[in-house]
């Protein structure tokens, strides 16, 4: 099924490993590619598919790649990424927080040294912060990790029903308004093993609110206010059960979005509904008063411009006051009925290429206008739409920094939409 998830990566792939960059609990891929033009980095979207966003992300390195590892390196609560290369300096990739990341490899010390074809990361000196041992073409080397000053907290798993060392499991950890997760696996990349304890950065944040584990066996636990920099054992079948939904989606309706949710738990006291933006940092409570009654529940957000993405983020109040949340979730805010209407355009902004999503009501020839902010017209496409969804890659990476305009048209009907370059 790789095709149909858009992860059928062409080239040499060496390696492959998995993690959530972007904290929205579907883990992400990153294919490491040697002899090619790039490695790669597949987004999850959550609906069994996946997008490539490996240049407007800047994690394409240069197709020398070994082999590579998701860790928060930094310990700020973000997930970054590590490749490493054949015959060029290994990278260190950190998020930024907005779906971007810079190379910092040099600035601490772990660029070299080059060709490891396995790697550990882990705390072997157990001062918190993430050591690493690379096997090398060159020897094998330790890289002792000093100087950190964020907080953190690393939680080592023990699996009774599930097997003893956790692998399998994920957990999500809240601090702070944050989450960041994690999942322990038995090895990746080309010849990676890591700790099988999970180290979580904190931030500046100094409790971790609650910690939240699935486990292999299927059971959910949560522990809750455990401090900060410090080690913890979390065993299975000694944390709390929280709520449990049975769903959570949403779904266009009309010109409106609908929220639904189904609880499979009880011990809940109601929900708060938050809509996060694509423009916005900060999530926005949806409902007055908390939603309770009898499951399941139904909330319309009409509030949302047609033809517009939103990300929405659900709140289960537990009886004992504290909250567990659940999402997000994604729809596009339903329009009137049209032969052809834009979908969306990401990422925006973009710097190498962006994905134009479209929907057409019947096989037709649609153009694709790109326009500056003079009104200069730059480029001019055509291609055959399919009924249905239809995506059109657009190479930017051309373009100078700034706004420009696209719009899509057929021989009786057009739309248009904004596109930001980035630097």
């Amino acid at each position: 099924m790789a095709a149909t998830a858009g992860v059928a990566d062409a080239n040499r792939t060496s390696g492959v490993c998995a993690g959530d960059f972007n904290a929205d609990g579907h883990f992400d891929l990153y294919s490491v590619n040697i002899s090619s033009p790039a490695n790669t980095l597949y987004k999850n979207l959550g609906n069994g598919r996946f997008q490539n966003i490996t240049y407007s992300a800047g994690v394409a390195d240069v197709g020398d790649g070994r082999t590579a590892t998701f860790l928060d390196i930094d310990y700020d609560g973000l997930v970054d990424l590590f490749s490493s290369n054949h015959v060029n300096p290994n990278r260190l990739y950190r998020n930024r927080g907005d779906e971007t990341f810079v190379d910092i490899a040099s600035q601490i010390n772990i660029a070299n040294p080059w060709d490891p074809f396995g790697t550990a990361f882990g705390d072997y000196d157990g001062d918190g912060d993430l050591d690493v041992f690379m096997a090398t073409h060159f020897g094998n080397k330790l890289l002792r990790c000093d100087g950190l000053t964020n907080h953190w907290l690393v939680a080592r798993l023990v699996g009774t029903q599930s097997n003893k060392n956790a692998i399998g499991a994920r957990a999500r950890l809240s601090f702070g308004g944050k989450v960041e997760y994690g999942q322990v696996d038995g090895g990746h990349g080309m010849g990676d093993s890591d700790s099988f304890e999970l180290e979580f950065g904190m931030g500046t944040a100094s409790n971790a609110d609650r910690i939240t584990v699935w486990w292999p066996s299927g059971r959910v636990e949560s522990w809750f206010n455990l401090g900060a920099d410090k080690y913890v054992t979390l065993t299975e079948g000694t944390g709390e059960v929280p709520v449990k939904l049975a769903y959570f989606r949403a779904l266009p309706r009309g010109e409106a979005v609908a929220l639904e949710w189904a609880a499979e738990t009880a011990g809940w006291a109601g929900f708060n509904l938050y809509r996060e933006e694509e423009a916005e940092a900060a999530r926005r409570r949806l409902n007055a008063e908390l939603i309770a009654g009898r499951s399941p529940f139904r909330f319309v957000d009409r509030e949302v411009a047609p033809g517009e993405r939103y990300r929405y983020w659900l709140e289960a109040v537990e009886e004992t006051g504290r909250p567990e949340l659940f999402g997000p979730v994604e729809a596009t805010a339903g329009e009137a009925a049209r032969a052809l209407s834009l979908r969306g355009v990401a990422p925006n902004p973009a710097r190498e290429a962006t994905t134009i999503t479209f929907a057409a009501a019947r096989e037709e020839e649609v153009e694709l206008e790109l326009f500056d902010a003079a009104g200069r017209r730059l480029r001019r496409e055509r291609r055959l739409a399919a009924v249905g969804t239809n995506e059109w890659v657009v190479d930017v990476g051309g373009l100078a920094p700034g706004l420009y305009l696209l719009r899509l048209g057929t021989a009786t009907e057009e739309t248009s939409g904004k596109l930001v370059v980035g630097e």
